[in-house]
């Protein structure tokens, strides 16, 4: 099945910058799993002052609760836009095994490390931009590793996502108060 995904990043600073080319500009924000509002920036520019890498005031560190996101519907506190939802697992399940995965960049890590990332098939690029701590919301691998959110919760307090470094691409899951990538799906793209 044919999967339609938006070109950026939910809170990318730029959606006119080339997608396919690891930037400050299409890193994006980061989510914490079944919350509507962003739970930390994405970097502003490349310099260190402009990398928005530093704790997050006021993280949330309980996880939200079954259903917050679902897999069967887009719910209420789905972050994407209308017409868009987060991704489920079965998804990007798909994604990785019906697509040539083409690892690019060079995969260091750093808060100003923007080029890297994979390439799912010819036409989705996802940035390595790294993952928010589950406790502070400090940034860690950006430029070295992706983490992107599904819909799909696991017992009651984890949630799978999307995960790559620089040779690897699996599907994972872990506590609901990291925050991760999103990259929204077109809605009504739902596997069976």
């Amino acid at each position: 099945e044919w999967m339609i995904f938006k070109c950026y990043n939910e809170g990318s600073i730029s959606e006119t910058a080339n997608p396919f080319l690891g930037s400050y500009e299409i890193n994006g924000g980061y989510w914490q799993w079944g919350r509507k509002n962003i739970a930390a920036p994405s970097p502003i520019g490349t310099s260190i002052g402009e990398a928005n890498d530093g704790p997050v005031s006021g993280w949330i560190v309980t996880g939200s609760i079954n259903g917050a996101w679902q897999d069967n519907m887009k719910s209420i506190n789905d972050p994407c836009p209308i017409g868009y939802r987060v991704p489920t697992k079965v998804q990007w399940e798909k994604i990785l095994a019906n697509n040539n995965i083409t690892h690019v960049g060079t995969w260091v890590s750093s808060s100003t490390s923007y080029n890297s990332g994979v390439k799912l098939g010819s036409n989705l690029f996802l940035v390595s931009a790294g993952i928010r701590s589950n406790n502070i919301g400090a940034l860690f691998y950006r430029g070295s590793r992706g983490y992107y959110s599904s819909s799909s919760s696991y017992g009651n307090s984890e949630a799978w996502y999307l995960g790559f470094g620089s040779g690897t691409s699996n599907i994972y899951f872990d506590t609901r108060t990291y925050g991760m990538s999103v990259r929204c799906i077109v809605t009504g793209k739902q596997l069976s």
